[in-house]
């Protein structure tokens, strides 16, 4: 019997004339220096607000930085925002970082994303919004009882995806 390997993802850049375009563009960035900035990075950010039908994109360095320009846009005043028990660390810092107070909810076992029951248990007069991980890229059902939820009690949703 012969084991055949099976590859988890294999990336996929639009053929070969793609390649040599992302090739060449990488090695101007490197000799331009204009690795994080600059030229292709403001490229990126258009044609990413088109994609997305907003006006504005900001690229970021990581996830954690995403969530504190998100959390610093919000305004917390010492509000209380709901994190996921099991997330990494940079969800709740986020929120402190800009002023707010994490209170931990459970997750479902079965999703491993928040449980709509044991949040809508922690939702208090001080609770403001949400994040709301998506483990794995999982958009569980359960998510859109959550949702329902703080959309009729006007409290935000920031839904991390970086996971």
């Amino acid at each position: 019997m012969s084991i055949k390997e099976i590859p988890g993802a294999r990336p996929y850049f639009g053929g070969k004339d793609k390649i040599a375009t992302i090739s060449n563009d990488i090695k101007k960035a490197l000799e331009t220096g204009q690795i994080s900035l600059g030229r292709f990075t403001k490229e990126f950010e258009t044609k990413t607000a088109d994609l997305c039908s907003s006006k504005f994109a900001l690229s970021v360095s990581s996830g954690g930085t995403a969530l504190e320009i998100v959390f610093q846009s919000l305004d917390l005043n010492g509000g209380e925002v709901i994190v996921p028990t099991d997330t990494f660390v940079a969800s709740a810092n986020a929120v402190i970082k800009a002023g707010g107070k994490p209170v931990f909810a459970n997750i479902d076992p079965d999703t491993l994303c928040l449980d709509p029951e044991d949040v809508i248990k922690r939702i208090t007069s001080k609770t403001v919004g949400i994040v709301y991980v998506h483990m794995f890229g999982l958009i569980p059902q359960s998510f859109n009882i959550i949702k329902d939820h703080f959309n009729k009690n006007n409290l935000f949703i920031v839904e991390d995806a970086a996971h």
